[in-house]
């Protein structure tokens, strides 16, 4: 049992973390939406942060992150596939 515990804490401090470092990446992505809506490719200053939310959807059951992903897929960034799975 005390096992179990702990490796759900481990797994809820896992998940601390990784909103941590999402949140900055989702603001970065709020404050330029319109630089990225009207791109014609995706702009190589924020690739990092799209990748990382799209990697990040596919991990962490974040219903919002889910729907981010997808927003990002139906534009035409032009990102890569193999870098979205």
């Amino acid at each position: 049992v005390a096992k179990a515990k702990m490796d759900s804490l481990i797994r809820e401090e896992d998940y601390i973390t990784a909103y941590d470092i999402l949140g900055p990446l989702l603001e970065i992505l709020k404050e330029r939406v319109t630089y990225i809506i009207t791109s014609a490719e995706c702009p190589p200053d924020l690739r990092a942060q799209l990748d990382s939310v799209i990697y990040a959807s596919t991990r962490l059951e974040f219903e919002e992150l889910y729907k981010l992903r997808d927003l990002i897929m139906t534009t035409d960034l032009h990102l890569p596939k193999k870098v979205l799975w």
